[in-house]
């Protein structure tokens, strides 16, 4: 379903403190409470309303008033509600026009360690003759299908069932105007004694004692709460022997993903180790491999590898999916993120008795890793459902950005660790070499200044140059980057993934401060059409951007995305404090999932490791420090079980202090940005002498030394600077440059800052540039790609020197005379059909009917099901093309639309010229032309999906009796769509960047240019498919040849049905 984020939203909870509160709140069972560590909870509202969830048993619970002398409100419709969401704990103040100015307080807390929750209800100034009374009732949903969790099931489903009798119906009696409710065995308990009182005065303490481990503070209201919600969420997800996907739907044990990361960042090193432990006792030992590539499962339509042990996937180095246990195999490949993570617990710990236990499990999934995804051993490897992203995403057995960043980290980290264990690493430093030298050699679109997504293994090997989010940050997170590219690519996430505003239609001081703010959230792609998983608004996605930008040094750009996803997710959300799955703003989705194990994860990376630089590595016996504070921030501090870290600026003059608690490291290395040309560095009060700047700094520069610093002991630095001398650190723009144009730019602080040198590793200028301390100037070169670039420029200025980007926008030049739309020119008197008869191979309803067996890749991976549509996870998906309203309307071969465009189509017969690079049809088809002509006419139909998006499927070419040739491209989403569907498009995450396309739905003859919008449907399948119509100009100087239609990517089909020429 796509459009679904259409109803403008407000700020449903506002920040005060550590609480989100909302007043008069709609939301209803959306925030939980967590008990125990199984799938236990309580769903609490905005008003006091209340349900219980577990997997076997669900109830709700209300509380109404009744006066003796009749009548009867319910606590969820009183006058006035104000509720709070303190990570824990859901506090309500209500009053109502008729107590006489009493208030009822309203506090209640899950008990961690069982199912149970504890309630505290205050009555004060409450009229004597008003009564409190309960109802415990079955919920109204009785089949759930996402363990209730949010946006998985429709919005009344814990709403009671009145048709059933009450469960539970009572009288709560308040002495002194106070009650302690235990809600225990799905009922409400009120205990003679004082147990009451006491659980939840132990609640409330064990509540403070989790949340108050980590703390934030720093000027913005929004985020000083979060450090209790990673916690409270942290917590749900640990099922007391591993972490866990997701504490309600997918409420899974889970070796992979990224939600193991939350142990180490925050601080629960112990927890980390029993996972690791766990899951290393999952790897598969005893299975050696009897068959080998490809293994391909029929029954999928070969879309995956079979499900049998001693297949090259399901042998030794195999991690199953539940802990301890050898003998479960999932498609998911989660060896990946459960090695990075791994990888990530023994840097922060130093714990080498924990390494070396770990080291047998290592070397066996790097070796398990090479045989499966990169057995043509060129150091580039397949990616096989090993990513959150995973579920609609295959690449053939090619070669991806974000797998072989894995690799090339797991490789290096294990070259370390076996010098350590005294063990021969030589093998896996020249493998993690391998794998840096080919991505960056076949990989890097250097051109563009970004990673590609993927190359191809069949066909063209084109390079997939459209990068998801995962391909630019993982290998800055694995550190294949240079500084230089680590900007570069960051960039392209400014220009090339769309941003979707955040923003507020509510009227209060801190929804204005939100528009204000100019706030946008990602998708994770750009990727058209719609297929699950492939471009969503994903909360672990954009942190994971944000903590890119924040390792790049690009500390304001990265805040802005981090605090851009917590106001969507966590204020704009139904659900107060919510490290959700999927945002309001995902067009397909909606709003779905709380408390997304991923999303928890790396919302507290982003936080430790990004925003506050924290980065050890304690088998080196050092602790990383490159703290990106915002530059307007005056203090920032942060308080977990590991670290104590505070920064203060006073003027030209900052101050760092740092603590650890990590017994291992005894070495603190500073990196930090400098705000001043001359720096004077005061470690614990004495100069620091031992300093130097990093001579690739880009944006600042960056001073870096080393202290020595033991567990416990506190290190302050002082940087000062002086007023006056302020560095120039503002990013520079040539604008908007057409190819071959001359560009220059005037240096804006000559006074201040000289300009030594220009590095342009994009070729924007091919070698023209000329600089001078002053300024620069340089040609354009006539092939650099269309789209945003980067060069830089280094400067000095005092005694710092660094390197300035400076962005260029190249696009080509525009004239005064607009280009006409599509089929404008038409002159229907002119207009000629060409008769295709002699052409066509098929009919057009055989497309999805056919099986693509061949070619395939000789090797097991993820690839589209032998029948050209769905993907590994919906191998049988089906669609009946149906042109009977085509050739119905198609009268002795010949089809007229009602505006007089006509081609020549059979009523029956073939009636397509198809071509694809399986064996089913030939690589390229000719039509025979002649005379001279304006434009052609094309009716074309065919195939294509989001892993051939902004890429080019197919072209057709026209050749002229002189040789000379004039192509157009087919690229999805520009000007191919797939016959099954129609393009949803929002201008957002889902953008084409091109005019309307006319198609011709092919089992109604009916033509639109608004297709998407005249089927009326959610899901935006076309019933009968439709071709399309497109409109290629031509020279009408040269006499015509042929026609060539001809597929250039994987996994499409492309056809053509007709084919008329204007004269």
């Amino acid at each position: 379903m796509v459009g679904l984020s259409s109803v403008p939203r407000k700020l449903n909870y506002l920040p005060d403190g550590e609480s989100f509160v909302s007043i008069n709140g709609k939301n209803r069972y959306t925030r939980p409470l967590y008990g125990s560590h199984d799938s236990w909870r309580l769903e609490t509202s905005d008003f006091p309303v209340f349900a219980i969830y577990s997997k076997n048993v669900q109830r709700n619970i209300q509380f109404y008033l009744r006066k003796h002398s009749g009548g009867v409100v319910y606590l969820d419709s009183v006058d006035y509600c104000e509720s709070r969401f303190t990570p824990g704990k859901r506090s309500y103040h209500l009053k109502d026009r008729n107590w006489n100015g009493g208030t009822i307080d309203i506090n209640v807390i899950a008990n961690y360690k069982s199912e149970e929750a504890v309630m505290k209800i205050e009555f004060k100034n409450i009229p004597s003759d008003i009564l409190l009374y309960a109802y415990v009732r079955e919920i109204r949903g009785k089949e759930l299908q996402h363990n209730g969790d949010l946006g998985g099931e429709k919005p009344d489903v814990f709403e009671p069932d009145l048709k059933s009798p009450p469960i539970q119906h009572q009288q709560i009696y308040l002495q002194s105007g106070k009650v302690y409710l235990l809600l225990r065995n799905y009922q409400i308990v009120v205990p003679r004694d004082n147990e009451a009182v006491l659980a939840y005065e132990k609640a409330e303490e064990e509540r403070h004692k989790l949340v108050s481990q980590f703390e934030i503070k720093t000027p913005d209201v929004f985020i000083n709460n979060l450090g209790g919600v990673l916690m409270a969420a942290g917590e749900a997800l640990w099922t007391g022997s591993v972490w866990r996907h997701t504490p309600m739907d997918w409420c899974i044990q889970h070796p992979g993903m990224r939600t193991a990361y939350v142990g180490d960042m925050l601080g629960w090193h112990e927890r980390s180790r029993i996972h690791y432990s766990n899951y290393a006792s999952s790897q598969v030992v005893d299975v050696k491999q009897k068959l080998f590539h490809p293994t391909q499962d029929p029954e999928r339509g070969m879309s995956s590898s079979r499900m049998e042990w001693g297949l090259p996937i399901y042998s030794n180095g195999y991690i199953c999916s539940v802990p301890r246990r050898r003998d479960d195999m999932r498609i998911y490949n989660n060896n990946e993120s459960f090695i990075d993570g791994l990888i990530s617990h023994i840097r922060w710990t130093g714990d080498k008795e924990m390494a070396k236990k770990m080291w047998p499990v290592i070397e066996s999934h790097l070796k398990w890793e090479k045989s499966n995804f990169d057995p043509d051993f060129d150091g580039l490897y397949d990616s096989y459902a090993t990513m959150n992203s995973s579920p609609g995403i295959y690449y053939n057995g090619g070669a991806v950005t974000y797998s072989s960043a894995n690799n090339y980290k797991a490789f290096l980290f294990a070259s370390e660790l076996a010098k350590m264990l005294g063990k021969d690493g030589t093998a896996y430093r020249q493998e993690a070499e391998l794998i840096k030298r080919a991505m960056h050699n076949r990989l890097w679109v250097s051109d563009c200044g970004h990673w590609a997504e993927y190359e191809d293994l069949m066909g063209h090997r084109m390079l997939h140059k459209s990068a998801g989010l995962w391909s630019i940050y993982q290998p800055i997170d694995c550190g294949l980057n240079t500084t230089f590219q680590s900007y570069q690519s960051t960039r392209y996430i400014d220009s090339e993934i769309p941003h979707i505003p955040v923003q507020s239609v509510g009227n209060t001081p801190m929804d204005a401060e939100v528009n204000r703010g100019d706030y946008a959230d990602v998708s994770t792609t750009n990727w058209m059409p719609y297929a699950w998983s492939v471009n969503n608004v994903m909360t672990a996605e954009s942190m994971n951007a944000a903590l890119a930008y924040f390792q790049s040094g690009r500390a304001n750009e990265g805040f802005k995305l981090f605090k851009s996803a917590i106001i969507d997710i966590m204020y704009l959300g139904r659900c107060p404090g919510n490290v959700g799955y999927i945002s309001y703003l995902d067009q397909a989705r909606g709003e779905f999932a709380r408390d997304y194990g991923d999303a928890v994860a790396t919302t507290a990376r982003t936080v430790v490791e990004g925003l506050y630089g924290i980065a050890p590595d304690a088998l080196k016996r050092c602790l990383y420090m490159k703290p990106q504070i915002p530059t307007d921030w005056q203090f920032a501090s942060l308080k977990t079980p590991d670290i104590t870290f505070d920064y203060r600026r006073d003027g030209s003059v900052e101050r760092y202090s740092i603590m650890h608690n990590i017994m291992a490291v005894d070495t603190v290395e500073w990196r930090l940005p400098l705000k001043y040309s001359a720096v004077e560095i005061k470690v614990n009060g004495k100069v620091q002498k031992d300093c130097y700047v990093d001579p690739n700094s880009v944006q600042k520069p960056y001073m870096v030394f080393k202290v020595v610093l033991k567990p416990g002991k506190k290190c302050n630095v002082e940087l000062r600077g002086q007023e006056g001398e302020e560095l120039f650190a503002n990013m520079l723009s040539l604008g908007l440059q057409g190819p071959g144009s001359f560009a220059t730019l005037k240096n804006p602080s000559e006074l201040h800052v000289d300009w030594l040198r220009c590095y342009d590793p994009e070729q924007i200028f091919g070698g023209s540039e000329r600089l001078t301390r002053s300024s620069f100037k340089g040609e354009i070169e006539q092939n650099v790609p269309e789209g945003h670039h980067t060069f830089f420029i280094q400067a000095q200025q005092g005694y710092q020197n660094w390197w300035i980007p400076v962005d260029v926008e190249v696009r080509q030049k525009v004239t005064r005379m607009v280009k006409p739309e599509a089929f404008d020119e038409m002159n229907v008197a002119t207009l000629e059909p060409v008769d295709m008869s002699g052409c066509f191979n098929a009919n057009v309803t055989d497309i999805f009917k056919n099986k693509y067996l061949k070619p395939r890749p000789p090797y097991t991976t993820l690839q589209i099901p032998i029948s050209g549509l769905g993907d590994w996870r919906h191998p049988d998906r089906k669609f009946d093309v149906d042109d009977s309203g085509l050739r119905a309307m198609s009268k002795n071969g010949l089809f007229v639309t009602d505006k007089g465009w006509k081609w020549l189509t059979p009523s029956s017969g073939k009636n397509i010229l198809y071509t694809t690079l399986f064996d089913n049809y030939p690589d390229k088809g000719r039509v025979q032309l002649s005379g001279f002509a304006e434009h052609a006419y094309l009716m074309m139909a065919g195939s294509t999906n989001p892993m051939q998006s902004r890429i080019e499927n197919g072209v057709v070419t026209v050749v002229y009796k002189d040789g000379s040739k004039q192509r157009m491209y087919l690229v999805n989403p520009t000007n191919w769509p797939s016959i099954d569907q129609a393009y949803f498009e929002d201008g957002k995450a889902f953008d084409r960047n091109a005019p309307t396309l006319y198609r011709l739905c092919l089992k109604t003859g009916y033509v639109t240019n608004h297709l998407a919008r005249d089927i009326n449907s959610t899901v935006l399948l076309v019933e009968g498919g439709a071709a399309v119509l497109l409109d290629m100009p031509l020279d009408m100087s040269k006499e015509l040849d042929y026609l060539e239609v001809e597929t250039l990517a994987n996994d499409v089909v492309i056809g053509l049905m007709g084919v008329t020429l204007q004269r």
